[in-house]
């Protein structure tokens, strides 16, 4: 007797994978769907420069501070929902215990909630298998090849025969390329990390010909892109990274041969976008003012920029106000308003306390608004303040109302996340203290 075999068509549905890195000082999440990255999100710790490195306590608060924001972010960036993901991968090592700890934990219990499968990741290994990843530089390569790692910990020779079969050859018994780097960055002048400055500093506008010129670089998180027809774009044509000398501006029109630009939303309901420049072709008269002279237009614009924001935020902590105000007035327990009871009146009255000061800042900042020399440091007092009072008074304010406090159907929630986000605009808190100390 011979048995029949019936074959049937099966679709093949495209793996989501969320991806979580916290081995140093760096958040990261990534969506990547089979080989193609949908998305890929990393926040910076400003906090380490003043110290010349990395501060393994800082990055850990750091990183517990950033995780939510930068997983949420890479979702919404991939267009993907959580219970769209088909497995959590995340940094099981090597590199700094506290943090890495943070991610690990994170990544268990996401993947615990969703009941999805968990990946852990040595990350050495995944720097040599990035070469997999399809991405418009058509660098993938085939088994088996020697891989070189130069990261801020390690450095490796590695002979690649498989996904999971490595032989390391060869690495440094002191120190890593990548702290090396580090190192002589600040023998040069510049601050920690010198490998992103030195990549900024590659990204110039160069001048081809006789006012004919080339711009190259990334813009990230810029508003309304999408909808733009032109871009005032900033590029240095020569100093070092920290000179107020070669800045300059172009207007160059959207739709310019070697602009990408990748749109995604944000946590507040808003909409960005990252800008990549390849050798965009421009000509003198398409910029604004003289050939690495825009300093000054630049600084005033970006203050300008912060003065608004601060402002806006003073508004939403106005209305937040009202609105937990409100709330503690006519929520009752045990018969009477919650507001009646004297811990709640505690709270609500330094929340109140911290509204004003953040207030005064922005007023003060205001007055020296046409004082050249006094502007800056003005700006980035009331930026820092704003950016530390706002975030406080997201929190407490949503401690204050509750569940319902986080509800889409109630302001409140909109309000704390738009508070959040103007921290992250123009330099956060971090960035801004560390300026104003200079200044």
């Amino acid at each position: 007797m011979i048995d029949s075999i019936i074959f049937t068509k099966t679709k093949i549905v495209p793996v989501k994978i969320l991806g979580i890195e916290s081995s140093c000082d760096e958040t990261s999440a990534a969506v990547i769907s089979d080989n193609k990255i949908l998305s890929n999100i990393i926040a910076n710790q400003e906090v380490h420069k003043k110290y010349g490195g990395v501060v393994p306590e800082l990055a850990s608060r750091a990183h517990q501070k950033n995780i939510i924001p930068v997983v949420n972010l890479a979702l919404s960036k991939a267009n993907i929902a959580k219970n769209q993901l088909d497995a959590i991968a995340f940094t099981r090592g090597p590199g700094l215990l506290g943090s890495l700890l943070v991610g690990s934990s994170f990544a268990k219990s996401l993947s615990m909630s969703l009941q999805i499968p968990l990946i852990e990741v040595n990350h050495m290994q995944a720097h040599l298998l990035c070469h997999f990843i399809e991405d418009n530089h058509n660098n993938k390569t085939d088994f088996p090849f020697i891989g070189v790692n130069i990261s801020g910990g390690h450095t490796q020779i590695v002979v690649c025969k498989d996904y999971f079969e490595m032989e390391v050859i060869g690495e440094t018994l002191d120190d890593s390329i990548g702290e090396a780097f580090d190192k002589c960055g600040k023998i040069i002048g510049l601050e920690y990390p010198a490998g992103p400055q030195i990549d900024k500093i590659s990204k110039k506008v160069e001048e081809i010909s006789n006012g004919s010129y080339k711009v190259s670089g990334t813009k990230r998180m810029i508003k309304h892109a999408a909808e733009a027809t032109h871009f005032l774009v900033t590029c240095r044509n020569n100093g070092d990274t920290f000179s107020k000398e070669g800045i300059s501006i172009a207007c160059i029109p959207a739709d310019s041969e070697g602009i990408k630009i990748d749109s995604f939303a944000t946590i507040d309901g808003g909409r960005v976008s990252d800008l990549t420049f390849t050798g965009v072709s421009i000509s003198s008269e398409e910029l604004v003012g003289d050939l690495g002279k825009s300093y000054s237009i630049v600084s005033h614009a970006i203050d300008t920029g912060i003065l608004a924001i601060c402002s806006e935020a003073i508004g939403i902590m106005e209305r937040i106000k009202e609105l937990t105000l409100e709330y503690l007035k006519t929520r009752k327990q045990f018969g009477v308003p919650i507001g009646k009871f004297q811990a709640i009146q505690h709270r609500m009255a330094q929340l109140l306390v911290e509204i004003e000061q953040a207030r005064s800042s922005v007023i003060n900042a205001s007055i020296y608004f046409d004082d050249e020399i006094e502007r800056e440091k003005t700006i980035s007092a009331a930026k820092f303040s704003i950016g530390k009072i706002g975030t406080m008074v997201a929190e407490e304010s949503i401690q204050l109302h509750g569940g319902m406090g986080m509800t889409w159907e109630y302001d409140l929630g909109h309000y704390a996340k738009r508070l959040v986000l103007i921290d992250h605009e123009f330099g956060d808190e971090d960035f801004h203290l560390q300026k104003y100390i200079s200044l």
